[in-house]
């Protein structure tokens, strides 16, 4: 019965669908889920379904943003909807739960990647006059924002000390901070950039509110 039901999964996964590409995203994922295949990770594999289904119909370019979140904020109703689609053939509220989903976490990673924008902007022009070395590492913590000194070696193409020395002046200045409190083997992170990635989905701006600040700071620069 499974076996015959993944047939028919990965049929309708790999045509063309009779919907618009959400709408297939949102039965192919609640498919999987009430197939069921897997003795673990059937969830897991579920959510990550999503996120590769939104890449390969091109709405996204890079794994931006999962539902992950939004479906542990709302986990009793994501169980509700998949039961009623099973039981009463409740597409249409399923699918609006989905979409609901994507919209919020499509406008949290918009935030987040504004309020990562603004903090690169920030250190761009605070340290406009900086060495390279301090330079180039600010940029790569943006995407790896935990390091070792080694790594930030690796990370900006240049010598440990060069490395070791950038660290130094970002950490007095409050943009790193060490973690590990030891001598040898010691891991630095950007605080900053990691509480824009990690606030609660409620402390993040609204996309709205952000680009009418925006609007609003590029008005102050252009009077």
């Amino acid at each position: 019965m499974a076996a015959s039901r993944m047939e028919n999964f990965e049929e309708y996964m790999q045509s063309e669908g009779a919907y618009p590409n959400l709408i297939d995203i949102g039965i192919l994922h609640y498919q999987i889920e009430t197939i069921h295949p897997f003795v673990d990770g059937n969830g897991r594999v579920g959510r990550l379904l999503i996120v590769l289904l939104l890449m390969a119909s091109d709405i996204l370019l890079h794994p931006l943003f999962y539902l992950s979140s939004y479906i542990r904020r709302n986990r009793d109703e994501y169980t509700d909807r998949l039961l009623a689609v099973s039981e009463e053939g409740e597409w249409n509220e399923w699918l609006l739960f989905f979409l609901t989903g994507i919209k919020e976490q499509a406008n949290e990673a918009f935030s987040r990647a504004k309020l990562l924008l603004y903090l690169r902007e920030q250190y761009q022009e605070k340290y406009i006059d900086a060495r390279p070395s301090v330079k180039a590492l600010l940029e790569k913590i943006f995407t790896e924002p935990v390091f070792t000194v080694n790594r930030a070696s690796e990370m900006i193409d240049m010598s440990y000390p060069a490395a070791n020395q950038a660290i130094s002046i970002l950490e007095d200045d409050g943009v790193l901070r060490e973690r590990t409190q030891k001598e040898r083997y010691r891991e630095f992170q950007a605080d900053e950039v990691l509480d824009a990635l990690n606030k609660d989905a409620d402390e993040i701006p609204s996309p709205e509110a952000l680009i009418e600040e925006e609007e609003n700071r590029l008005e102050d620069i252009t009077q």
